[in-house]
C-alpha cells in the first residue's frame, strides 16, 4: 500500500497522481537495484545485511501515553535519527501492519510520501538524501509484544518483536540511544531502560508524564519498559558470602536441570522452534486457517526431518476478542530457518488474510504462552 502525506501546500489531484506514480516507479526501480526483499515479513538476512551499509549513529525517541482502560490503544510518536546512505535503496522502517496502525510520516519536519507491506513502511530512494535524518512516525501501538493487563503492562521485546509495538530497525547489529517518555494513568508508576530524568503532571484526569534519560548503544530487543500500579522499594544489604554462595550452587543446579530438559524435548539450544499464530474475530475462520496450513505444511516438513505439532488453541484462547490458535515447528539445531520458510509461508500467510486470519511466525520463541 502506498500514502502520500498532504504537503503544507496542496496541489492538484493530478500532481498527486505523478507523485504516487513517480514513487511507485521508485520503489520498484529500487527493489530491483536491490537484493533485500523489503516485502518478506520480518527481517531478512539481505535486508539485514543492506541497512547495515546504509545506516549508522542511530538514535530513538519513543513518546508513548498509556491509557487507563485496555479497549483504549496505545498511541505514540517515534523520532528516528540517523546518518543515511541510501545506495540506490530504499530506506526501510519495521513495524507490523503499518496500514492500519501508522497515521503519519514525517521527514525533517514535513510530510514525505511513503509506501507499506506487511510488516514494513517505505520510504525510496529519490524522496530522501544522503546525509543525517530525522524521521518521524505517528502510530498506534500493537500489543502483540506488549504485556498488557488492567493494572500494568511490560515489553517482551527478545528475540526481535520490538517491530509489533514500535517502528524500529529490527536488527541486533543496528544499536542505538534510546530515549523514552511515557504517559501513564493516575496512580500508575513507569521504569525504564535509561533512568529516570523527570516527572510532571498532565491533563485533567491526574496523569503522570516520566522521562527518561538517553541510554547507552542497545539493541531493539533490549529495549524494555514497564508502567502499572507498582510499589518500588529501595534497600542496601550488607554481602552475606555464604548465603551468596548458597545461591550461586541453587541457580547452577536450576540452570543444569533445565538445560537437561531442554535437550530431552529438542528446544533450544538443543534444537531450532518456530510458533505459527493464528488469530481473528471468528473461530471457526481461526481454526480453518490453522489446519489447511498444517495440512500444506505436512509434507514439506516431513522431507525435511520437521516435527510438526497442532493446530491446537492457543494457552490463552481469547484476547480482545481475536480467537488464538497455533503450531509448533520443531527442527534440529542447525536448520536453516531463514532460507527454508520464508518461500515457504509467504502464500500461506496471504491465504489466511483473505479469510480475515492473522498469521505470525516467531523464531526459537521466547513465551509459548502469548
Amino acid at each position: 500500500m502506498m500514502r502520500t502525506q498532504p504537503s503544507p501546500r496542496r496541489g492538484s489531484s493530478r500532481a498527486c497522481a505523478l507523485v504516487a506514480g513517480a514513487l511507485a516507479l521508485a520503489l520498484g526501480a529500487a527493489c530491483e537495484r536491490s537484493t533485500a526483499p523489503i516485502t518478506v515479513p520480518g527481517v531478512s538476512a539481505e535486508l539485514a545485511a543492506a541497512r547495515r551499509t546504509q545506516i549508522s549513529d542511530l538514535r530513538y525517541a519513543f513518546t508513548l501515553r498509556i491509557p487507563g482502560a485496555l479497549a483504549e490503544p496505545i498511541r505514540g510518536e517515534a523520532h528516528l535519527r540517523f546518518t543515511f546512505r541510501h545506495r540506490g535503496m530504499p530506506l526501510v522502517i519495521d513495524f507490523v501492519n503499518p496500514a492500519e496502525r501508522v497515521t503519519g510520516v514525517e521527514l525533517a519536519g514535513s510530510p514525505v510520501v511513503y509506501a507499506t507491506t506487511d510488516d514494513h513502511i517505505v520510504i525510496a530512494p529519490d524522496q530522501i538524501a544522503d546525509g543525517e535524518q530525522d524521521i518521524t512516525v505517528t502510530f498506534t501501538a500493537g500489543d502483540e509484544s506488549l504485556n498488557r493487563n488492567a493494572d500494568f503492562l511490560y515489553t517482551l521485546f527478545v528475540p526481535d518483536r520490538a517491530r509489533y509495538a514500535l517502528p524500529v530497525f529490527d536488527q541486533p547489529d543496528l544499536k542505538a540511544r534510546v530515549r523514552l517518555m511515557l504517559t501513564v494513568p493516575a496512580g500508575w508508576v513507569a521504569v525504564a531502560n535509561g533512568a529516570e530524568s523527570a516527572r510532571g503532571s498532565t491533563g485533567t484526569k491526574g496523569e503522570a508524564t516520566y522521562e527518561f534519560a538517553e541510554t547507552e548503544p542497545i539493541p531493539t530487543y533490549l529495549i524494555a519498559f514497564a508502567a502499572g500500579k507498582f510499589q518500588i522499594e529501595e534497600a542496601e544489604r550488607a554481602l552475606d558470602y555464604n548465603r551468596a554462595a548458597e545461591l550461586k550452587y541453587s541457580t547452577l543446579n536450576s540452570l543444569e536441570k533445565e538445560l537437561a530438559e531442554r535437550e530431552a524435548l529438542g528446544y533450544p539450544p538443543f534444537g531450532r522452534m518456530l510458533l505459527l499464530r493464528f488469530w481473528g474475530p471468528k473461530l471457526d475462520r481461526v481454526q480453518a486457517a490453522a489446519g489447511d496450513v498444517a495440512d500444506a505444511l505436512s509434507r514439506p516438513l516431513s522431507d525435511a526431518g520437521i516435527v510438526l505439532l497442532g493446530p491446537a488453541p492457543s494457552p490463552i484462547g481469547l484476547v480482545k476478542k481475536k480467537y488464538r490458535y497455533q503450531i509448533l515447528l520443531k527442527m534440529p539445531p542447525r536448520f536453516p530457518v531463514g532460507d527454508f520458510f520464508p518461500e515457504l509461508l509467504r502464500p500461506l500467510r496471504d491465504v489466511a488474510k483473505k479469510a480475515g486470519v492473522r498469521m505470525e511466525a516467531d523464531v526459537d520463541p521466547y513465551n509459548l504462552m502469548v
